[in-house]
């Protein structure tokens, strides 16, 4: 009888960045949980990491990103903590 033949391709889509936040919480950081919520952290974390690093491959050359605090709060004054303002 013949083994079935396996896709070599099919783990692909497994190595993903959302993935790897996954393995890297539950070995790394031994969180305990279910993958549900596990899921929802790396998630989030990835909806931050696109926040913050946008593709630059859609951009073209010339073109600057800036990121600055959000026009409806006021100036930053001495003594406060700039991570306390959106960007």
């Amino acid at each position: 009888m013949k083994a079935l033949a396996r896709n070599r391709y099919e783990s692909i889509p497994k190595r993903s960045f959302r993935n790897a936040i996954v393995q890297l919480l539950e070995e790394s950081y031994k969180i305990l949980g279910s993958y549900k919520v596990i899921g929802m952290i790396a998630d989030d974390i990835q909806l931050l990491h696109k926040e913050f690093y946008p593709e630059v491959e859609r951009e073209r050359f010339g073109h600057i990103i800036w990121q600055t605090t959000k026009a409806t709060n006021r100036k930053p004054g001495y003594g406060t903590r700039l991570e306390d303002y959106e960007v």
